[in-house]
């Protein structure tokens, strides 16, 4: 995880936004809130920040866990396809 963070975090200070693949849709929602952990440890959750215009569309998710990544700025996207379907 922690190559995963530099890199994005490199890509982040040259005002870049960082796409990251994972394996599994439960991998997308725990990736992004160990990212913002990591952040917040080496004390540069600034580099995520409040999404803008879309706040009111975020404020109406009704999951938490994607609601509060999602209010730091990362978005997910996840094609929803079943294991058996990836393969």
């Amino acid at each position: 995880m922690e190559l995963t963070y530099n890199i994005a975090r490199r890509e982040m200070l040259k005002q870049k936004q960082v796409m990251i693949f994972v394996h599994s849709r439960k991998d997308t929602l725990e990736t992004a809130k160990k990212i913002l952990d990591m952040a917040k440890l080496k004390n540069e959750d600034h580099l995520f920040t409040s999404p803008g215009s879309a706040y009111k569309q975020i404020e109406k998710l009704k999951h938490q866990p994607l609601k509060e990544v999602c209010l730091k700025g990362i978005g997910i996207h996840n094609a929803g396809l079943l294991r058996k379907d990836r393969t």
